[in-house]
């Protein structure tokens, strides 16, 4: 079995509170590692370990290679196997069970794809599906997770057997369950590999395991970032929060209720909706062939309700001051991201090419995927009737020349901007002046959006001049830290 990539660790983590991709709802599971002792590790055809094949008549094409099992199918081709009446490999739960596998399924087909069917004694588990572009718990949508799944993915169920619930997993988030009381038919089964007949598909199979002694969440989270360029896309916000939307170029194709506030307040824009009251802006920009970067820099202030609205497209992301959650659940399964301060943090979400999903970033830390529609608007906002919402935006922007990553940020910054700590920054054209230390030296650094640093001044003192002309359009941030006191103040390079 090939080594997981460990989890993107970006440094802009020691800019914020420490937050981590939260799993919750998980009925009180206990966590246990299955890979490192697969049952079928990749390098071998499952045959050999004592599964049976169910192979049409026209044979697919097995490979190895890398350290996976590569079945290529053609149309009217299936090959799966099975764990029945073996001597080698038996599977016959008497309890609470889990099961696991890595894989991959490249090839667009309109399908399937890899699919995994269970019969537990009690249960009849409908099949498992991972196309191309998503994960779904077959005749149902409680489960569907737009994924990029030409990327390896690892995926795990735990079975509470006597209930028929089943928790889900994509490479260590919680991604909700299913409940399947289907009276059991038939021998017990664990059965995996293609079984749609009318599609062309490929699957890569890492491996594949189960542990028929409980019921096991993941002890980590293995999310594996995408190939992506690196961007800075907030160097020239399309919103910088100095502008009320509709100056700035953004139109309001939602406005409800009259006693909302709309304000931009030291740099920031500030949005205040009471009960049954809508403001929703949208982006004169639109995504090209679905390749964007959608990036905003936001917080909802602590228990106003849903908070603010992302819509790609036409789908749903909200943000509360609690996490960031697809809206197609409600908020049912695991969000995207937990949010424990009530700081600023940036999103970026990065289109898929496709229009299934995006790549989501959280102050430069990569938190999966989520499903979204074709980017044909781009809106921010509060859109929600049902509750009252104050929000904050720093800026907001869209690349769509391509899909990028952010920037790794090479160094920190204590970023809280909301208390200058009695300093004060004067900005004279190309030139700014820091006022408030006093008659002491201090250090000063320049930072773009993304917490890189382009200048450093050691022993400044009061007033002197800083020359910021080399510095595109965009929004920065100084931190300013002398003996006793520090600070930092965002300014506008226009």
């Amino acid at each position: 079995m090939k080594t997981k990539k460990t989890l993107f660790k970006s440094l802009l983590l020691a800019l914020f509170s420490a937050n981590a991709i939260v799993s919750f709802a998980q009925s009180g599971l206990t966590a246990k590692d299955l890979s490192a002792s697969p049952i079928i590790d990749g390098t071998v055809i499952p045959t050999t370990l004592g599964f049976d094949a169910v192979v049409s008549a026209t044979e697919p094409t097995v490979t190895f290679a890398d350290g996976a099992m590569k079945v290529s199918c053609s149309v009217n081709q299936t090959l799966v196997f099975n764990a029945t009446n073996s001597t080698t490999q038996t599977f016959q739960p008497t309890g609470d069970y889990t099961i696991e596998y890595r894989v991959k399924v490249p090839v667009w087909n309109g399908g399937r794809g890899f699919d995994v069917y269970l019969r537990d004694g009690l249960n009849s588990q409908n099949f498992f599906c991972v196309t191309n572009e998503r994960m779904y718990f077959n005749n149902t949508t409680i489960v569907s997770y737009y994924l990029d799944a030409t990327r390896y993915h690892t995926y795990r169920y735990a079975v509470l057997r006597a209930t028929g619930e089943t928790h889900c997993w994509i490479d260590g988030v919680y991604r909700g369950k299913v409940v399947t009381l289907q009276a059991a038919s038939g021998a017990y089964l664990i059965q995996f590999g293609k079984s749609s007949t009318v599609n062309i598909i490929d699957f890569y199979l890492d491996y594949f395991t189960y542990d028929l002694t409980g019921a096991y969440m993941p002890t980590t989270t293995v999310l594996e970032e995408p190939t992506l360029t690196a961007k800075d896309v907030a160097v020239t916000p399309s919103l910088d929060g100095t502008k009320l939307p509709v100056d700035a170029g953004w139109t309001l194709p939602t406005v409800s209720g009259t006693a909302y506030t709309v304000a931009s307040t030291d740099g920031f824009l500030n949005i205040d909706c009471p009960v049954s009251n809508q403001y929703v802006f949208q982006s004169p920009v639109t995504a090209t062939n679905n390749l964007y970067s959608f990036e905003a820099r936001a917080k909802v202030s602590a228990a106003t309700g849903r908070g603010m609205d992302i819509v790609i497209g036409t789908q749903l992301l909200c943000l509360t001051d609690t996490k960031l959650y697809n809206n197609s659940d409600g908020g049912s399964n695991a969000p995207l991201y937990q949010i424990t301060d009530n700081n600023y943090h940036i999103f970026r979400f990065a289109g898929s090419g496709t229009g299934k999903y995006a790549h989501v970033w959280v102050d430069s830390q990569y938190v999966g995927v989520t499903n979204v529609a074709s980017a044909s608007k781009f809106q921010l906002g509060k859109g929600n009737s049902s509750s009252a919402t104050t929000l904050s935006i720093d800026y907001a922007t869209i690349d769509n020349t391509g899909s990028f990553k952010p920037y790794v940020v090479a160094t920190s910054v204590d970023q809280h901007t909301a208390d200058m700590n009695g300093f004060s920054l004067i900005q004279d054209n190309d030139q700014i002046q820091i006022y408030g230390l006093e008659g002491k030296k201090a250090s000063v650094k320049v930072f773009n959006i993304n917490g890189q640093l382009l200048y450093a001044v050691d022993n400044y003192l009061n007033n002197e001049s800083i020359n910021v002309s080399s510095l595109n359009k965009g929004v920065y941030l100084v931190q300013v830290v002398n003996a006793d006191k520090k600070a930092i103040i965002k300014f506008l390079k226009k």
